[in-house]
């Protein structure tokens, strides 16, 4: 090669240095995305056992400071970018251990934790467990429960909603515009 020319490099080496850079970023996503996962989930465990941890982050959802006399948190959720949800329950939540109520187990439950789940039932995550370190029972709401969801605001729509839920406006059209199809025979109150 002559002095003074510059060798060109092949676009074989153009191509997989891209093609390198495209798997080490994707590598890099999906660890990223498998450490967020892990981390939301073991937070949700920590939630679900701790009852002053669920009550603060279903106080936290509903943005209040108490909970409402005689209602207890049964769950607290916060999916990312998708909906908070927390589900409150007249019936206080069942305790660990043999004093547990009887009403708070559920009456489907296999006897033992290896014994089969009867048909229907959800089949239990792990040995006999509920899911997310959880005991294998489920939740009674008593005579009366909440379930409050918060989507994720999309849309321009959300504002002549919240206009109308909050009492600004009294155009009840706007829930039916944003497919909320509602059969009320009297409303009892709007806002807060």
């Amino acid at each position: 090669m002559p002095a003074g020319q510059e060798r060109k490099s092949s676009p074989w080496t153009w191509i997989a240095g891209g093609c390198l850079t495209l798997l080490i970023v994707g590598v890099l996503v999906i660890g990223g995305g498998v450490f967020m996962v892990s981390r939301w989930a073991r937070n949700l465990e920590a939630d679900m056992k701790d009852p002053d941890r669920r009550d603060a982050k279903a106080r936290e959802v509903l943005g209040t400071e108490r909970l409402p006399d005689g209602y207890h948190a049964v769950a607290a959720v916060t999916i990312p970018l998708l909906a908070d949800i927390a589900v409150l329950s007249n019936a206080p939540p069942a305790t660990e251990g043999p004093e547990a109520p009887e009403a708070s187990v559920a009456p489907d439950a296999p006897a033992r934790p290896d014994a089969p789940a009867p048909p229907g039932a959800a089949a239990p995550d792990g040995p006999g467990g509920g899911g997310l370190g959880m005991p294998p029972r489920r939740w009674e709401l008593g005579e009366r429960g909440l379930v409050y969801i918060r989507f994720l605001r999309v849309g321009q729509n959300m504002q002549e909603i919240e206009n109308y839920l909050s009492g600004k406006t009294n155009d009840a059209a706007a829930l039916a515009r944003n497919h909320i199809n509602l059969d009320v025979d009297e409303v009892l109150q709007r806002g807060v």
